[in-house]
């Protein structure tokens, strides 16, 4: 079904939307941050932030997309990243994790 539901375009945004046809690319990031299957929830990438909170190191989903951050939110443990989608720059969350973070500890 996945396949076949490439062939047609599909609604994106609010309202009415447009017609947009989703492209390899935009199949391979969907695949790369939910799994091949697309059934997973998107994971957190590890990242490591000096005193005035730049990123020094970034670990898995977001480090592709590292140097286009476009917000920064470490306490709430996330970051906005501009993503190439569907013809068009969008703004994607990307959830985080901390050293110190209890989750932290099993991703090492």
């Amino acid at each position: 079904m996945l396949k076949r539901s490439r062939e047609y375009p599909h609604l994106l945004g609010e309202g009415g939307g447009q017609a947009v046809r989703m492209e390899e690319k935009d199949l391979a990031f969907l695949k790369q941050v939910c799994g091949e299957q697309m059934d997973q929830p998107m994971g957190l990438s590890q990242v490591e932030a000096d005193e005035e909170g730049n990123l020094i190191r970034v670990e898995g989903i977001l480090r592709p997309y590292s140097q286009k951050i476009v917000r920064k939110r470490l306490r709430k443990r996330y970051v906005l990243a501009e993503v190439g989608l569907f013809g068009r720059q969008e703004t994607v969350l990307f959830g985080i994790c901390l050293p110190g973070d209890r989750i932290w500890e099993g991703r090492r």
